[in-house]
């Protein structure tokens, strides 16, 4: 029952009003998943197209809850879809008319496929996830959020890498293995970016310059020295110069960036 509080006809906000629910299972389900979340945007073809989750079947299992969840800050209720109508859907809706299975379930599955491929993900503000992750307490809790904005780092959301890169330049110098690894953790997420590799490359050496090399920090050495692998030899070979350049570096140190450097030339 809607709230006494809800003016006529406007939605309660749950997850099952939502645009981005979605059912869990091909034949509909009392559960929903919510494909504003980024995991599953690998699958989203597979489930949009052809309502497949054998590929996500463990992460829908993890993931999917009561359809009568209340719903989160993203919430985006499902009337607003019936006001806009692409071209696509017109013409699919049209081809299912035809073929006499125009019903409701197929009409809110190809609505709810529309709404998220015009969703435009490089421009979505991040606002919210920033707040959330200044609220966070727990690993439980900052580790989604940042899983969130990676996903939109793949889109080459500006907004998303700018965040990250700030969390990642904010970062204590590491005393323990999980502070390390949470580094290594953003630099995964930054790396999806093509566009800003070279920022990125220049963002880690600063950070290789204040940060000593010790048992601590030698998983996060390994994920910058990765990171310069693949990249291209103009940016691996003035970036990490600054390295060859600093008298802070052992020979050790000194010896495998001239070694990533080498590698690099010759790969590409």
């Amino acid at each position: 029952m809607a709230d006494q509080g809800h003016e006529a006809g406007e939605l309660e906000r749950l997850c099952c009003h939502c645009n981005f629910g979605f059912p869990s299972e091909a034949d509909g389900s009392e559960f929903g998943i919510c494909l504003h979340d980024q995991e599953f945007e690998p699958f989203l073809d597979d489930i949009l197209e052809r309502q497949d989750f054998g590929r996500c079947r463990q992460l829908v299992k993890n993931k999917r809850f009561d359809w009568d969840h209340e719903a989160c800050t993203f919430f985006d209720p499902i009337e607003d879809l019936g006001i806009e109508c692409s071209p696509e859907l017109a013409a699919t809706l049209g081809k299912l008319a035809e073929q006499g299975e125009l019903t409701a379930e197929a009409v809110e599955r190809r609505l709810l496929e529309d709404h998220v491929s015009r969703v435009n993900w490089q421009e979505m503000p991040v606002d919210s996830y920033v707040d959330q992750l200044n609220r966070a307490i727990t690993v439980e809790q900052r580790d989604p959020i940042l899983q969130q904005l990676g996903g939109l780092v793949t889109h080459e959301n500006r907004d998303a890498f700018d965040a990250l890169c700030d969390i990642l330049r904010k970062q204590e110098l590491p005393a323990t293995l999980p502070q390390s690894h949470l580094k290594c953790s953003l630099l995964g997420y930054l790396s999806r970016s093509k566009e800003s590799r070279k920022e990125l490359a220049d963002v880690l050496v600063d950070d290789l310059l204040r940060t000593p090399s010790n048992p601590q920090t030698r998983c996060w050495y390994a994920g910058v020295f990765h990171f310069f692998e693949y990249t291209a030899p103009e940016f691996a070979e003035e970036c990490l110069g600054r390295i060859l350049g600093s008298p802070q570096f052992s020979y050790r140190i000194k010896r495998r960036v001239r070694e990533i450097i080498r590698r690099s030339n010759e790969m590409w």
